[in-house]
């Protein structure tokens, strides 16, 4: 008991106190804020996962710029693959900077002598969290958990196979580059890049779309059906995945399918809204009406 006014006595700690009551806590004092794009990237492996991708990919690997918030995301056979990504991300960024720092866990891939030496080479400080503390690494475990959950809800909204997996995660990573960012006033993207997104571009994914296809006889249609499953990362054309051929390929001509007529005239006599007689009350009495079909 502490007497007001008294002088209080150091605590004094005995080795079975501290074997007993010792507790795991967490720093929660934030490291000084990061001013310039890559100065340092947050990266980890999350993985395996139990149903393979339908190119054989079971891991994936994401670098989280704390910067501008974008998020790269790369996929993997196995763990040993981390340095060829690592690689493949060192690239992609090389037109907007270089990196100057890269901060991961203790996994063994990124332990590695081909890793270390990779980073050295190109001149990248490493800096590694402490044994069993994620949270030193807290903003590439989240983000990689946000897009697991992301791609999950396109599967299941989608209706799609697991096997589509790694194309769910890579539009959750282009969804999320191209959403507004309140901390930094701008979307991740733009902030990187400096330029503006072209939204016309993002759809759904799995809506249906119809592919124009090359190789056709006189009388064959034009294009065949298939579902839209992202964007390709180093070109142009969009990813449709046709279900009769179990396959996902690159199409430059693509056409979405938006509402149909009969569709609108559906919803809008569910609303209770009829346009004939709306039109007799808002036109005026001797004029024409002609009302067009959406």
């Amino acid at each position: 008991m502490h007497i007001k006014g008294a002088k209080r006595k150091p605590d004094k700690e005995c080795h079975v106190c501290i074997e007993g009551k010792f507790t795991q806590t967490r720093n929660r004092n934030a490291t000084d804020k990061v001013q310039t794009p890559l100065e340092l990237v947050n990266t980890d492996l999350a993985g395996p996962v139990t149903n393979g991708s339908i190119d054989g990919y079971r891991y994936m690997q994401s670098f989280t710029d704390v910067c501008t918030g974008v998020v790269f995301t790369y996929f993997l056979k196995a763990k040993g693959d981390a340095v060829q990504a690592t690689e493949k991300f060192l690239a992609d960024v090389a037109p907007y900077g270089s990196v100057k720092c890269i901060r991961s866990d203790n996994g063994t891939e990124f332990t590695s002598r081909e890793f270390k030496s990779l980073l050295s080479k190109n001149r990248i400080r490493h800096e590694t969290s402490c044994p069993y503390s994620p949270h030193q690494n807290g903003i590439a475990e989240t983000e990689g958990r946000t897009l697991i959950q992301m791609a999950r809800c396109k599967l299941i909204d989608s209706k799609l196979p697991k096997t589509l997996w790694h194309y769910a995660v890579q539009e959750a990573a282009y969804t999320r580059n191209r959403c507004f960012n309140k901390y930094i006033g701008t979307t991740p993207y733009t902030a990187l890049t400096g330029k503006k997104c072209d939204l016309a571009k993002m759809h759904k994914f799995g809506s249906e779309c119809y592919a124009y296809q090359q190789d056709k006889g006189k009388l064959d249609p034009r294009c065949k059906k298939g579902l839209f499953v992202g964007h390709d990362k180093g070109s142009p054309p969009f990813l449709v995945y046709h279900p009769t051929k179990g396959k996902v390929q690159k199409h430059r001509l693509v056409k979405f399918i938006t509402k149909t007529t009969c569709d609108s005239e559906t919803q809008t006599q569910d609303l209770g809204f009829d346009p004939i007689e709306n039109s007799k009350k808002t036109e005026p009495s001797g004029s024409l009406c002609i009302l067009k079909r959406v």
